[in-house]
């Protein structure tokens, strides 16, 4: 009967024993590992593509973890992964979607980054958009479109070259143009030769000139340097004559405001009317007077 249970119990043992195997073996090839061994992290990208739960998070090529979840988290796209403990992820990280081969499949990509702060594992992380296949024949596009923009312009200033050249060619052709364009560098021609030979035949007389100019302005100023005294007496007496002048000036200013001045002084006989009927009256007896002596004499009574 003991022997039957211990058959028993090591049949047992041994199909546990298959079993925790068989578990084993389907985390290696799965990638699961021991949770104690990793820690769980968030990322938010404005949009993914490519990439399912169950892929591997890559840290700077070399696989570190595996993505647990992707769900939409708002109006972005939340990724929820495991990475080893190991791996400290530091303030200047940076977390992308990259593919592993032109159609192959992607992987999360994480560079831990050199910053000596830390990030801490509740933290939330942001992604960047990475480089995918789309993004790329999106590119591809604009540049074909840029590249056609291009040629488009470059057809019309090929255009606007030829046009160019043909009118030179027409102008260069012509026949009356070339005997012109001959004509006008001759005379261009003799035209300087005749001013280098007025140049040459006028270049003793500039030499004279500029001689006797030195010259008189060496005279003008041994002139000027034995005049001084007089000069400077001459200025002065320019300056008091100038004081008297302006003296004089002020005075008969003086005496217009007098003469326009109706209150007072010679103002006021020049614009009292009465004043002047009184001295025309004088005069006029005065006159009379005159008249009458003139033509009856001054009788004098002395007795």
């Amino acid at each position: 009967m003991e022997n039957k249970k211990f058959a028993e119990f090591k049949v047992g043992l041994f199909v546990f024993v298959a079993i925790l195997v068989v578990f084993l073996t389907l985390f290696w090839v799965k990638g699961f590992s021991i949770s104690l061994t990793e820690q769980s992290y968030e990322v938010y990208f404005e949009k993914v593509s490519g990439i399912n739960e169950g892929d591997q998070v890559s840290v700077n090529g070399v696989r570190k973890g595996k993505i647990d979840k992707i769900e939409l988290a708002g109006d972005s796209v939340r990724i929820r992964f495991n990475l080893d403990k190991t791996i400290k992820l530091r303030n200047d990280y940076n977390i992308y979607i990259a593919a592993t081969e032109l159609t192959g499949g992607k992987v999360l990509y994480v560079e831990p980054g050199k910053s000596s702060v830390e990030v801490a594992p509740e933290q939330a992380l942001h992604g960047t958009p990475g480089a995918d296949f789309s993004t790329l024949m999106n590119s591809v596009q604009d540049i074909t479109d840029n590249v056609k923009t291009l040629l488009g312009e470059f057809k019309k200033s090929n255009d606007n070259l030829n046009n160019v050249l043909a009118n030179v060619n027409d102008i260069v052709g012509d026949a009356n143009m070339k005997s012109n364009l001959k004509t006008t560098l001759s005379n261009l021609s003799l035209s300087s030769q005749n001013l280098n030979q007025l140049v040459s035949e006028s270049r003793n007389g500039i030499s004279g000139l500029t001689s006797r100019l030195g010259k008189t302005v060496d005279n003008v100023d041994i002139v000027i340097g034995d005049n001084s005294k007089e000069l400077k007496n001459t200025l002065n007496e320019i300056q008091t004559l100038t004081t008297t002048v302006d003296t004089l000036v002020s005075n008969l200013n003086l005496v217009v405001m007098d003469i326009n001045n109706k209150n007072k002084g010679i103002g006021k006989f020049i614009s009292d009317d009465k004043f002047f009927d009184k001295m025309n009256n004088t005069l006029s007896e005065i006159e009379k007077l005159t008249k009458n002596i003139r033509t009856k004499g001054v009788k004098l009574n002395i007795f």
